[in-house]
């Protein structure tokens, strides 16, 4: 008796419960009072995306999901979302393709938070509102949504984003090479969609050799000068991610030393981003947060002598 825990108290009690291990449960009259007592136990799993590390990826400009909280619990260093929650929370991940403002909705009466970051314990809320929330996405950046709950409500709900429309992209039928050597790109997108392409021959160092704007289902560039490399690669990119006075881009920092790998970021003074690497560009860790100063920021990364490859990314911060 001596080591006893007592974990909750009350006529109804709800707890997490671990797999294997065994409770301890004890019934006593309130007020002294005496006669036949009963309990009926139930188990509810935890959600699959309950923890922040096993959220959900969502793809696309208008994704649609679904899901409930019951039985979702709290992380140590989890934030809130809304004051009025009690942090049920289940979360998603979402990459913008595009920049715009984006509303995410309608979840009533449950609590949505839309969250930057990498780990549970470094989020930074970027909006938040009961049963939706709207905010300004950045093309390309990775922003983590939750739902919880509002005063304990726990439930089954949908959520729809909307007001972003999918970038223009690169589309097989019609893009081919000519027999005279040219090769004839086909865009898609949406009508009054700006885009810029960009062809490199290596897949490291890319060229802008066309702007122009999607009229219609979509538009056509031409590349003349196809015919004088033996192997083309071409990519289409927002207008805005292109031209933004904000855009970060990544060089190499002059005179790295220790044994590590340099990494400058340059763009606007005060810009803040999140600098993450990679060694297979499928999983990617953040190793620094801050903001620009001067121009650019250098960063030393420890770790680049000990790997066969590294890669990096820029991502800026709201």
């Amino acid at each position: 008796m001596s080591n006893l825990v007592l974990l909750t108290a009350g006529a109804t009690v709800t707890f997490e419960a671990t797999a294997g291990a065994s409770y301890e449960f004890a019934v006593d009259g309130a007020s002294g009072s005496m006669g036949e007592a009963w309990i009926q136990l139930s188990l509810t799993p935890r959600p699959a995306n309950d923890d922040f590390a096993r959220r959900i990826v969502l793809r696309g400009a208008a994704p649609m999901l679904s899901g409930h909280n019951n039985g979702a619990t709290m992380e140590p260093d989890e934030p809130l979302v809304d004051p009025a929650s009690q942090g049920r929370s289940v979360w998603w991940s979402w990459t913008a393709p595009a920049s715009g403002t984006v509303r995410i909705g309608d979840a009533w009466p449950y609590c949505l938070g839309v969250f930057v970051g990498s780990s549970v314990s470094d989020l930074l809320l970027v909006a938040h509102g009961n049963g939706a929330a709207e905010f300004y996405a950045c093309a390309g950046v990775t922003y983590e949504i939750a739902v919880a709950d509002s005063y304990g409500a726990e439930g089954a709900f949908n959520l729809t984003f909307s007001g972003l429309a999918a970038p223009a992209e690169t589309i097989s039928l019609g893009s081919v090479r000519l027999p005279d050597g040219r090769f004839q790109l086909r865009v898609a997108g949406v009508t009054g969609q700006s885009f810029a392409v960009q062809a490199s021959t290596n897949l490291v160092d890319w060229e802008t050799v066309a702007i122009d704007t999607v009229l219609g289902d979509g538009a056509e560039f031409l590349d003349e000068d196809a015919a004088h490399f033996p192997v083309r690669f071409y990519r289409v990119l927002p207008l805005d991610a292109l031209l933004s006075p904000s855009r970060l881009t990544l060089g190499v920092a002059p005179g790295a030393a220790g044994g590590g790998f340099g990494v400058r970021i340059l763009g606007p003074p005060g810009r803040p981003f999140s600098l993450r690497a990679s060694s297979d560009l499928v999983h990617w860790q953040e190793v620094n947060r801050g903001w620009v100063t001067g121009g650019f920021f250098d960063f030393l990364d420890p770790d680049a002598a000990s790997l066969p490859a590294r890669f990096y990314l820029v991502v800026p911060l709201p």
